[in-house]
């Protein structure tokens, strides 16, 4: 089971934190500097 927790943080730290930290800073980048509010523009 130890393993099994090991491999979840290891492939979350890894791969998806930075995925979703990424996505936040491109997202607050383009509507603080550009003025451009990407969320808005794929909902509707």
């Amino acid at each position: 089971m130890g393993s099994f927790i090991k491999k979840y943080l290891d492939v979350t730290l890894s791969y998806i934190c930075p995925v979703i930290l990424g996505l936040i800073f491109i997202l607050t980048v383009t509507q603080k500097f550009f003025g451009i509010n990407l969320i808005d523009l794929v909902i509707g």
